[in-house]
């Protein structure tokens, strides 16, 4: 079953997902203005008295780091490679290029747009504020047959969904735009010049846009149209890639933590909304309560500067009426000189009550909160402050550890994207693309890799490095160890306490480093970079070094000239003779031939 003719027939499935996530969708009204700090989420009612006017910050503060330090965190994605004698890394070498490369392409197209951000720093925020996250990668040609990824962050918010069998039937994304957006993106639209499609949000004129894919027939082709107000701006087709169709709709939507749907006895589905909690599962309850206080604290404090000195005077004395200078008294900074023979003096101050029970409650309901995140104050760099670089890794961990569910939200996207983008591009068989962007070890790369190159059939892994401070001297005793009682290999070790960016680049280091202390060795690696750089003159440097190295190996007697005994080795060669080396056949060959042994 493809879209229907009929617009309005789609946007009724998009009624019907809104009433079965209804719940989940007031708990992301909810958690976004608590995150925003809207007032009226926070705010003591009118009917309550004269309060000031004031929010705790903690929802935003701790939102924002858990958001910041997952979108300028260290990405490595790479290939995941369990044996690397099976296949060689630089065999797949273009595979992780185009995906790196299609990423950072996706991401420049969308720097376009003065209200983005790139789409990983789009899913963290949508990971730790929604707790979900919906991906949509699709590649296309631009006018000039180049590649032009499109990849979107859609906010679940606004997305309606049918889950079939093990796959995506249908998908709506609602958006909006500005009459002058949507004109611009379809100029044939009939809503442009009067006020058909149009609504008011906050006073602006705004269209709703309905993004809708079906794929609710197996083996069938996804289709992909536009609606507004029930009628097609982008009549139903194909869902393509490079000319082939997808089977499938190229949308992730995907629920963080660990909780799944428990459904009740009373077949209700408000249980959807314990799904994919955000970062304020703990605290939703607990910040008002906070802000409230708080409120009570800042209202008393500006009671207290705000006290008036109260003066007191007999009546009988001036006819009842306060004495002359009486209005002075109570004017800020002014001091008031009073008569006592007419029967004034300057009472008590009034003082408020001094409040020890709001401050107890505070603290009270502040270390809930704290619990509740697990950003404490030490996550900002306030005190306690540990003696030791160590102790401040072990609670650095501590407090990152609340963000772990999201920070796995993440990775698992930009896994997804890299996927979806590799299959796409091999599937598409467009042409060769020029891709560049930074390798899972940091460094920036520029190449060429064409459809053919790919090899689909290897899982990416991402993992997202975050900021902590490290006890140098403790990781190293630690991998030394590892390693030395055979737990960890060397590669591992320094992958595992992050020694070093690039494991695979430092052992080759260390390999170098090791062989220039044994002559052979150091020029047999020389010979053999010679050799793969292809050109003959390279080829023919290298054979000649080979040469040398097995002219040398070979048992040369002495004359007796200089001192040497006959039949006596030559200790060089001897030393020579003492290692065992293997030279590829192919260069064996060639050696031969040139120096005519």
């Amino acid at each position: 079953m493809s879209l229907s003719v009929n617009a309005a027939e789609e946007i009724k499935k998009k009624t019907a997902c809104e009433t079965r996530t209804q719940a989940l969708r007031d708990r992301f009204d909810l958690d976004f203005a608590l995150f925003t700090l809207q007032e009226e989420e926070y705010e003591i009612p009118d009917s309550e008295g004269d309060w000031m006017k004031a929010v705790v910050n903690n929802a935003s503060t701790d939102g924002n780091r858990m958001i910041d330090l997952l979108s300028y965190a260290q990405e490595k994605l790479k290939i995941a490679i369990t044996d690397e004698k099976q296949k060689k890394r630089k065999d797949l070498t273009g595979t992780e290029q185009a995906a790196v490369g299609l990423l950072h392409l996706a991401d420049t197209i969308n720097e376009n747009d003065p209200e983005g951000t790139t789409v990983r720093a789009s899913d963290s925020a949508f990971a730790v504020f929604r707790g979900w996250t919906v991906d949509i990668a699709l590649i296309t040609e631009d006018e000039d047959k180049e590649v032009s990824p499109y990849l979107k962050s859609w906010d679940i918010r606004n997305v309606y969904w049918i889950y079939g069998y093990n796959r995506l039937a249908w998908v709506c994304n609602v958006r909006y735009a500005s009459p002058f957006e949507v004109h611009d993106e379809y100029p044939d639209w009939e809503g442009y010049n009067s006020s058909k499609d149009v609504i008011s949000i906050g006073g602006e004129e705004i269209v709703e846009l309905h993004d809708i894919y079906d794929c609710s027939e197996k083996g069938k082709v996804a289709q992909q149209g536009v609606a507004i107000q029930g009628e097609w701006v982008k009549e139903p087709e194909d869902v393509t890639v490079g000319g082939r169709p997808l089977l499938y709709i190229p949308v992730r939507i995907k629920a963080g933590r660990s909780l799944p749907f428990i459904r009740g006895d009373d077949n209700s589905w408000d249980n959807i909304k314990y799904i994919g909690e955000s970062f304020l599962v703990n605290n939703r309850e607990t910040l008002p309560l906070e802000s409230r206080l708080f409120i009570y604290r800042m209202t008393r404090a500006r009671d207290l500067a705000q006290s008036a000195n109260v003066v007191e005077f007999d009546g009988a004395k001036s006819e009842g009426k306060p004495p002359e200078g009486f209005e002075k008294a109570s004017v800020k900074g002014r001091t008031a000189y009073l008569d006592t023979s007419k029967g004034q003096k300057l009472a008590e101050r009034m003082t408020p009550p001094e409040g020890t029970e709001i401050d107890l409650a505070l603290q009270q309901v502040g270390a809930m909160r704290v619990s509740g995140s697990g950003m404490g104050p030490v996550a900002y760099g306030l005190p306690p402050y540990p003696s030791t670089a160590q102790g401040t890794d072990i609670i650095n961990h501590n407090i990152l550890d609340s963000i772990k569910p999201f920070k796995l939200l993440v990775e698992q996207s930009r896994v997804w994207q890299a996927e979806e983008f590799i299959r796409q591009y091999k599937l598409g068989k467009f042409k060769g693309g020029d891709f560049e962007g930074y390798d899972y070890q940091g460094k920036r790369f520029k190449a060429k890799v064409n459809p053919k190159d790919i090899d689909d059939n290897w899982k990416f892994e991402c993992e997202l490095v975050l900021d902590l401070v490290r006890d140098e001297n403790l990781h190293v005793g630690m991998a030394a160890t590892e390693v030395k009682t055979g737990l960890l290999s060397l590669q591992t070790a320094r992958d595992k306490h992050n020694l070093c960016k690039d494991p695979d680049g430092e052992q080759s280091i260390v390999d170098r480093e090791r062989a220039s202390e044994v002559g052979e060795l150091a020029l047999l690696k020389t010979a053999k970079e010679l050799w793969d750089d292809g050109d003959d003159f390279s080829k023919l440097q290298a054979m000649q070094i080979f040469t040398k190295i097995m002219q040398g190996g070979q048992q040369q007697p002495q004359s007796g000239v200089g001192g040497g005994q006959a039949g006596v080795m030559n200790p060089e060669a001897t030393a020579g003779a003492a290692r065992t080396i293997t030279v590829p056949g192919p260069v064996r060959d060639a050696a031969r031939r040139q120096g005519g042994i």
